[in-house]
């Protein structure tokens, strides 16, 4: 913003990028084309904006801080295909700016406040609907996202199960989405300095399902009972699930039970449901 760095304001959590150069090697991964139409969430100083609107002809940035957006407007007003909305994007919706978009050239880009990551990724992968149908939708709303979350965040969503960050929120977000960590971003680019470093995480929304879930509300009722009782074994999950001893011995002719549920693949976890199901 012609070498001026605005105030950030705690009660947005804005921590603005600082360093153009690493900015646009990340830019160049995401390999994005001139015909995308790219929406950028919370543009902040336009670091990132100006980078975006180098490379697509559509760039939509949604901005909270009206005095940010001063600033914008009249920084980058003059940009062909940029457009920016004064809004909050957890109460925008994002139907009417899809509509009639091919999905292949719908793109999310952001550096997110670290205190909406769940939310945010929970409204562009629909993983609410996942959790109550199985599938997020019939069609995504991006076919990439690429955002600029906490590294801790980013870690835990791409671990493989048995690992310690493996848990329910990366099994709700890798059900919706093939999941990468495609950069570490140090907290040193970044003003005011956050307390720990970020990571460029590319998610990829799923057009068909990892696997087909018949019962959304048993499944997620059994994954979140493994996790809640992280350091036991499934044979302790199935009995604080209220499972009478002769379907556990059923289900233990198939499975072992001596492991913890944490050691199990999303794949796994949802024959193991159904499983249960069909003891019931």
């Amino acid at each position: 913003m012609s070498g001026y760095t605005p105030r950030a304001k705690r009660k947005y959590s804005q921590n603005f990028f600082t360093d153009p150069e690493t900015l646009a090697l990340c830019v160049d991964m995401m390999k994005l084309q001139a015909e995308n139409h790219v929406l950028e969430i919370g543009p902040g100083t336009g670091v990132l904006t100006q980078l975006l609107i180098e490379r697509v002809r559509h760039l939509t940035a949604i901005e909270i801080d009206r005095d940010l957006l001063e600033l914008l407007r009249l920084e980058y007003g003059y940009a062909q295909g940029l457009e920016f909305v004064e809004a909050d994007f957890m109460r925008w919706p994002l139907e009417p700016w899809a509509q009639g978009l091919p999905l292949a050239q719908r793109k999310l880009v952001a550096n997110i406040p670290y205190h909406l990551t769940s939310e945010i990724i929970n409204k562009v992968l629909n993983l609410e609907n996942l959790k109550k149908n199985g599938v997020s939708a019939e069609l995504p709303w991006f076919s990439d996202i690429f955002l600029m979350v906490q590294n801790e965040v980013a870690q835990k969503i791409v671990s493989p199960e048995g690992s310690k960050d493996y848990g329910v929120l990366n099994i709700a977000v890798n059900l919706a989405a093939e999941t990468e960590v495609m950069a570490i971003l140090p907290k040193e680019l970044f003003q005011p300095r956050p307390k720990v470093d970020s990571a460029l995480l590319h998610l990829k929304p799923r057009t068909q399902p990892l696997v087909e879930i018949s019962d959304s509300a048993g499944f997620w009722r059994l994954v979140t009972r493994i996790f809640q009782l992280r350091r036991k074994t499934l044979r302790n999950v199935m009995r604080s699930l209220d499972l009478a001893a002769e379907k556990v011995a059923v289900l233990e002719k198939k499975w072992n039970l001596g492991l913890r549920g944490e050691t199990y693949s999303i794949l796994d976890l949802a024959e193991l449901a159904q499983d249960i199901g069909a003891a019931d």
